[in-house]
């Protein structure tokens, strides 16, 4: 439980990544959510890019659900679910009695600034959403979010705060993505572990 405490204080910053809030804002990117609720239940493999940190991870995502898979650097899996709905994520070893639990923090305030988001569908049917700031009398892209016409997320480039104030650039990609029906307890902590909180 011990590691997965210290993966978690690492993780507070990455797992914000994917609860929904604006990138640069809050502090977090990401969202698979950005291309809309409505995409299908798919699996990808998933490469977060945040400064000089790069995690790989298999994702399963439905809705606003998101579960994300990794080799932990003991050789074991650690397991992230980000549930939206709760308002929680959980971080758990599948083969230990533990999980934590990490509540999303609070939305932040409204931006100083203007922002607006902006959308362009190119020829190929994939779907660019942009999220801009009005800075110095000129629109700046915070996010750029490409979707396939079905809403799956292909990529993301984004700006992102980290815990001590840096802004940072970010990027996402998914790639072997295949839709299809998710069962429901993929997203659900076993019965056998424990949650805890930190």
């Amino acid at each position: 439980m011990f590691h997965i405490r210290l993966l978690a204080q690492g993780f507070e910053w990455l797992v914000c990544a994917s609860i929904g809030l604006v990138p640069l804002l809050c502090g977090n990117a990401a969202n698979a959510a950005e291309c809309g609720n409505n995409s299908p239940d798919y699996t990808a493999r998933r490469t977060l890019i945040i400064g000089l940190v790069t995690k790989v991870s298999k994702v399963y995502v439905s809705g606003s659900k998101v579960r994300e898979e990794e080799d932990g650097s003991d050789g074991g899996q650690i397991v992230v679910l980000r549930l939206p709905e709760q308002g929680v994520s959980y971080v758990f070893h599948p083969d230990r009695k533990d999980a934590l639990l990490l509540p999303f923090p609070p939305k932040p305030d409204a931006p100083k600034q203007r922002t607006r988001k902006a959308v362009d569908k190119r020829p190929d049917g994939t779907i660019v959403r942009r999220f801009q700031l009005l800075s110095g009398g000129e629109w700046r892209d915070v996010s750029t979010t490409t979707c396939r016409p079905d809403g799956v997320m292909l990529e993301q480039a984004f700006d992102f705060i980290d815990p001590h104030g840096n802004l940072l650039a970010g990027s996402l990609t998914q790639r072997d993505i295949e839709v299809g029906p998710l069962p429901k307890t993929l997203f659900e902590v076993p019965e056998s572990i424990v949650i805890r909180r930190p």
